[in-house]
C-alpha cells in the first residue's frame, strides 16, 4: 500500500491514454467508514482479475494505519497495488478525481448516493451491488431511473466481472 498526494492520480487522465498496458484506476471514494471488511475479498479478487487494476482509496489520517494493515493482512502482494490518496479539499479537485479513474466502486453494504451523482456527472461509471437495505440501493435506484441495469450486479461475482469489463474498455 502506498499513500500519495491526490495529485498522482489527477496528474493526467488516464481514461483518455491510449497505450492498453496502461493502468486501470478503480475508486471507492467514499469515507473510510463505509468500507466493510466483507468488500475485500471482492477488491482482492478485482486486483486477481486485472493485472493492471490499480485501487485507489480516499483516506483521512485516523484511518490509514487501521486500513493498511487490514489490506495487507486481507490482500497480500495485491496489497502493493493499493493507492491511499487524502480526500479531496474541494469539489472542482473531486471532480477532476472522478474524471480520471476508468470506474467507480459503490462499497457495500453502505453505499453512495451523491457520490454516484458526482461521478454520473463526471462520465464516470460506477458499478453497484444493492442489497437489501436502503443504504445500498440508491445507485441502483439511480440506475433504474435512467435506464441502465449493464452496471448493477446480482452477486460478487458479477460485481468482479462488471468492473473489470468497465475499466478494461
Amino acid at each position: 500500500t502506498a499513500i500519495v498526494p491526490s495529485s498522482h492520480v489527477l496528474r493526467a487522465n488516464c481514461r483518455q491514454q491510449d497505450d492498453p498496458q496502461t493502468s486501470h484506476y478503480y475508486l471507492v471514494p467514499q469515507d473510510p467508514i463505509k468500507l466493510h471488511s466483507d468488500l475485500d475479498p471482492v477488491l482482492l479478487a478485482i486486483l486477481d482479475a486485472d493485472p493492471l487494476a490499480i485501487l485507489v482509496i480516499l483516506i483521512t489520517s485516523n484511518f490509514i494505519e487501521t486500513l493498511q494493515s487490514r489490506f495487507r493482512s486481507s490482500m497480500g502482494s495485491h496489497s502493493a497495488r493499493v493507492l491511499f490518496i487524502p480526500r479531496t479539499k474541494d469539489r472542482f479537485s473531486f471532480r477532476e478525481l472522478l474524471s480520471s479513474v476508468h470506474v467507480v466502486l459503490d462499497p457495500w453494504p453502505w453505499g453512495g448516493w451523491t457520490t454516484t451523482l458526482q461521478a454520473l456527472c463526471a462520465g464516470t461509471p460506477v458499478v453497484t451491488l444493492p442489497g437489501h437495505d436502503a443504504r445500498s440501493r440508491f445507485t441502483l435506484n439511480a440506475y433504474l431511473s435512467l435506464h441502465i441495469p449493464e452496471l448493477v450486479a446480482r452477486n460478487t461475482s458479477e460485481y468482479v466481472r462488471i468492473a473489470v469489463n468497465v475499466a478494461s474498455a
